[in-house]
């Protein structure tokens, strides 16, 4: 029993430790290659050969499928892997576009399905068999379009997809177009008369033509409707007649439903758009009067009178001669130029016509097979409204309507029938000025779908919301149809009932202090919310020496507009203190003369009408003094190379204040120069509107650089306020230019901030340069070197006069000493004027660069780690190595440890650690316990940089270290029975059992 045990104990400790192995290692799963391949062309194709399209009705003419309305057309294909991997939900999609001879309008898509299939593995697997069922309603031409669509790729669809019955065709000077996949209207497979009527002139009794089973009885694989077809002749032998006229006659052929403007191959390029095709198939011997053929005539007046039906040179179609054994004809035409026959008899100059056909079959008198004929088909593009849709008339007109208030409307629209699907959409396109169309007029529906070929007719309703500033009088509203390629109006109108109302509003400051001369900018708003046309009338009137600068004015306004009158209120200069009040007066009915209404606003009588807003101000003393200067510059060409000289600038002075004013003068030199003495005048006392002519005195002692001085000299009021023009700005030139201007670097302004230029961070260098001797702001152009190597071109904009600072950003790409120069580009007059200007400038720079790495990332002294290493359960050291590779001390470097479970990423611990003043070519380690492993799990350990702070990498390949640690299984606990306590206790109860046992034993005598 105890060998048992151990044996089934070591079999589940064997199997629970194999499960842990394996549910600790990582999945093994195979991989699928993901494939690089951007064009669905080179991923899939169509197996042409297996491409094909069939009909219920008939297919299988040379070069096209002919299907019929009603019947269903089926295509089928086959999609091969071109790649050696599988491919799942590849979208096949198969398109039906209406064809009209030229290439195919993608705009009208008659039929559209899409299949969604599966790819096996391997280059060269294919799909089972593809197939789409298509019932046309309109008989015309179509091109049948097959493309595929494998998902992620970056086209919608593969630039390849397979036309099929898309027969090329040549067209001189035209291009190319593509034969379509013909839908007929009318159908014979030969299996019953349907409407044919067979008759004879002279032969023998039952050689009519008829439906029969082949003559001779043999199968015939190319004839689609096998057995039956028409003929006539002998159904005893099988031959045919031996004499007389045996004529096959068509039901009426209704031509009014097909396209208005047919076009022959031969002429045009394109196939006729009217034709009939059958097959045909045996021999007519030509013989002498006109024996061994068959004849083709027609009739319009029902069959009373026949024509021969000619082809396109005049001729009358004729059939004669044998076909090959075991194969079938197809009735052709001769082209207008040109040997090669067209398939089929051109119908096209009979169109909107009735007409019958009748075959007459004049037998060769030879033992002949005759003539078999089968598979007649009436084709031709159905004739489509050009407008696809009508509009009836609006329910109702002239309804009447107050502002706020809504009117409804609707109107009928009946469609026609159309080739593809109609999609109608209804929108309001104009209305009355007042009507928002997207917010005020609603249409339902504004979308109408109908299928294609379908004839409705419904309802639209249109529901309009009156603004409250509609305008009385007759409104409309225009409703707009588009679909089809054509679009059409519909006309509402309603009348709006009159409501008045005209508001007014004031904008300024209308009760403040006035000083004389001073406007105060006013604002009237007249606005009209009725929705009639108002006559509105503004004036001011007052009884004091305020003035407004726009006349009395009357406006006509319509219903919603406004207007402003934009003025000024003012006082004229000396006008005495003290209160100043008037009123503006708005009314939409005629006003008597401003004294009249005055009179009645001050009184109280004003009309009720009258809308009235008063202004009040006061007017206070005020200082204006305007200094002139009648010559501004003075120029010295010429120079005397010592000496002195003396200039006086004439100025006249203004106090245009309204009381006495004590003027004072000063004078701000904006380039300061020695060697030149200002002498102002003395202070001066002026009355009220008093003028002076004052003069200022310049001493100039040479020498004196060339140049151009500028003084700036200001009358200073003795009022608390002055906000008058109360300076002048003086030139003084001296020397011919360009001497006396120029443009130049400041010596010692350039510099460089921050101090510490880091690779790969923004320095920026400040410059200043300073301007002289122009009358406005030029631009000028600075060249940047570095190393002696031109950098970079800056063009700026310099200051009238002074010293301006200017600046160059640079990032440096690469450290070490570098040489920075500044050169003026533009060409500069020699000698520099003054030693602290420069035509460039140079700095030597030390660029740094930081650059820290984590080294190593380490569990209890390892610095490399084996998955099949297993570390044991309990506290573990994570050890990291964080260097400093760059030029600089780091002040303080931030990194964080965290450890992540492997099948429970959310439960994860994140530490952060911090190196602090790390210098260059230094390294610190870091080292942490981890007490938190639980058994038996896997974990990431990850070492990365999350935040840097004020500083960045020059290089930051190598911010992150990862390991993978896995934890063993817990030690299970020892069984109680293999503790040694348990051991002793227990051997030492057997023991003292068996001395029991044997004293017993011993005692009995056993």
């Amino acid at each position: 029993m105890r060998l048992a045990f151990s044996n089934s104990a070591t079999r589940s400790l064997t199997f629970l430790l194999l499960f842990l192995l394996v549910a600790v290692l990582p999945p093994s799963g195979n991989s699928v290659e993901r494939v690089g391949i951007s064009r669905a062309a080179s991923m899939v194709h169509f197996d042409v050969f297996s491409t094909r399209v069939s009909s219920d009705a008939i297919s299988g003419w040379e070069n096209f499928i002919i299907g019929t309305v009603n019947r269903t057309t089926t295509i089928e294909t086959r999609l091969v892997n071109d790649i050696d991997a599988p491919l799942n939900d590849v979208e096949v999609t198969c398109t039906s576009y209406w064809y009209e001879g030229n290439y195919p309008d993608r705009g009208h898509i008659i039929f559209r399905e899409m299949i969604l299939v599966d790819l096996p593995s391997g280059k060269g697997s294919s799909t089972s068999k593809i197939v789409f069922r298509w019932t046309p309603t309109i008989s015309g031409s179509y091109i049948l379009n097959i493309s595929a669509h494998v998902p992620g790729d970056a086209r919608p669809m593969s630039t390849d997809p397979i036309f099929l019955q898309g027969k090329k065709y040549e067209q001189e000077g035209k291009g190319y177009f593509y034969s379509g996949v013909w839908v007929a209207r009318e159908y014979w497979d030969c299996s019953s008369y349907k409407g044919w009527v067979g008759t004879s002139d002279g032969g023998s009794i039952g050689e009519v033509w008829r439906p029969v089973i082949h003559p001779r009885g043999e199968q015939e694989d190319q004839q689609h409707s096998a057995p039956w077809t028409f003929w006539a002749g002998d159904i005893v032998n099988g031959t045919a007649p031996l004499n007389g006229t045996h004529s096959l006659v068509s039901p009426e052929l209704d031509l009014e439903g097909f396209s208005p403007n047919p076009y022959d191959i031969e002429i045009g390029g394109r196939r006729p758009q009217i034709y009939l095709l059958y097959r045909y198939r045996g021999n007519l011997t030509p013989m002498g009067d006109g024996r061994g053929k068959l004849y083709h005539l027609i009739s319009t007046d029902g069959g009373t009178s026949w024509r021969p039906l000619n082809d396109s040179r005049g001729m009358q179609i004729v059939v004669t001669g044998s076909t090959p054994e075991g194969y079938w004809s197809y009735i052709t035409r001769p082209p207008a130029y040109g040997s090669n026959p067209l398939i089929g008899m051109d119908m096209g100059a009979y169109l909107g016509k009735k007409v019958r056909l009748r075959l007459d079959l004049v037998p060769s008198g030879l033992n002949e097979t005759g003539v078999l004929i089968d598979d007649i088909v009436l084709m031709g593009i159905e004739r489509l409204e050009e407008r696809p849709f009508s509009l009836g008339p609006p329910s109702k007109v002239g309804i009447d309507v107050e502002p706020s208030g809504t009117v409804s409307f609707s109107f009928n629209v009946t469609n026609r029938k159309w080739r593809s699907d109609l999609v109608l959409r209804f929108e309001a396109v104009n209305a009355s000025g007042y009507l928002s169309m997207e917010r005020d007029i609603k249409v339902e529906p504004d979308v109408l779908r109908i299928p294609a070929g379908t004839v409705l007719s419904t309802s639209v309703r249109v529901n309009a919301t009156i603004p409250k500033g509609a305008i009385s009088g007759p409104g409309r509203i225009l409703v707009r149809a588009a679909g089809g390629g054509y679009d059409r109006d519909v006309e509402m109108t309603f009348d709006v009932q009159a409501v008045h109302k005209v508001i007014s509003s004031i904008e300024g400051n209308v009760q403040s202090t006035i000083e004389p001369g001073t406007p105060i900018p006013i604002s009237v708003l007249t606005e009209n919310t009725g929705n009639i046309r108002e006559r509105v009338e503004l004036t001011f009137v007052t009884g004091s020496d305020l003035a407004w600068d726009r006349p009395r004015r009357t406006v006509v306004l319509d219903p919603g507009r406004s207007f402003i009158t934009k003025g000024n209120l003012s006082v004229a200069l000396g006008s005495p203190s003290g209160p100043k009040k008037g009123f503006f007066v708005i009314s939409p009915i005629a006003m008597p003369p401003d004294q009249e209404v005055l009179a009645r606003v001050v009184t109280g009588n004003a009309d009720a009408d009258w809308t009235v807003f008063p202004v009040t101000y006061t007017s206070r003393q005020f200082h204006d003094i305007r200094l002139i200067s009648s010559g501004k510059s003075h120029y010295i060409d010429d120079p005397p190379e010592e000496g002195n000289l003396n200039l006086t600038y004439n100025l006249f002075l203004m106090n245009s204040g309204n009381g006495d004013d004590e003027v004072s003068f000063s004078c701000s030199d904006l380039v300061s120069r020695e060697g030149m003495t200002l002498v102002l005048p003395d202070n001066i006392t002026m009355g009220a509107n008093d003028t002076r002519v004052v003069d200022v005195r310049v001493n100039i002692e040479f020498p004196l650089p060339d140049g151009i001085y500028n003084l700036t000299i200001m009358a200073c009021s003795s009022g608390a306020e002055d906000t008058s023009d109360n300076s002048v700005e003086l030139l003084l030139i001296v020397g011919r230019p360009p001497v006396s201007r120029g443009i130049y670097l400041l010596n010692g302004s350039l510099e460089v901030r921050p101090e510490n230029v880091i690779k790969g961070q923004d320095a920026i260098f400040f410059f200043k340069v300073r301007a002289f001797g122009y009358l406005q702001p030029v631009q000028f152009t600075i060249n940047l070197l570095l190393d002696g190597v031109q950098f970079d071109t800056g063009v700026f904009t310099s200051s009238l006069i002074g010293v301006k600072e200017y600046q160059f950003i640079i990032r440096f790409q690469d450290h070490g000493t570098r040489e920075v120069s500044l050169v003026l580009a533009d060409a500069m007059p020699l000698p520099v004027p003054g030693g602290e200007l420069r035509r460039s400038l140079n700095l030597t720079i030390q660029v740094h660069f930081i650059e820290i790495a984590i080294d190593e990332l380490g569990l209890d002294g390892r610095t490399g780690w084996d998955l099949n290493r297993t570390f044991s359960l309990g506290e573990h050291d994570i050890q990291a190595l964080v260097r400093n590779l760059g030029d600089m001390v780091v002040g303080l470097v931030t990194v964080h440890l965290t450890v992540q479970e492997v099948s429970e990423p959310e439960n994860r611990t994140v530490i952060v650690l911090n190196v602090s003043d790390l210098g260059p070519g230094s390294s610190s380690r870091l080292e942490l316990r981890f007490r938190t492993f639980r058994p038996g799990t896997t974990y990431h350990v990850t070492l990365s940089f999350q935040d840097r702070g004020l500083w960045k990498e020059s290089n930051s390949t190598n911010d992150l270290q990862t390991m993978v640690v896995v934890i063993g299984e817990e030690e299970p606990p020892v069984p109680f029975w293999r503790v040694p306590m348990f051991l002793y206790i227990t051997g030492g109860v057997v023991l003292i059992a068996l001395i029991v046992l044997s004293y017993l034993l011993i005692r009995k005598g056993l």
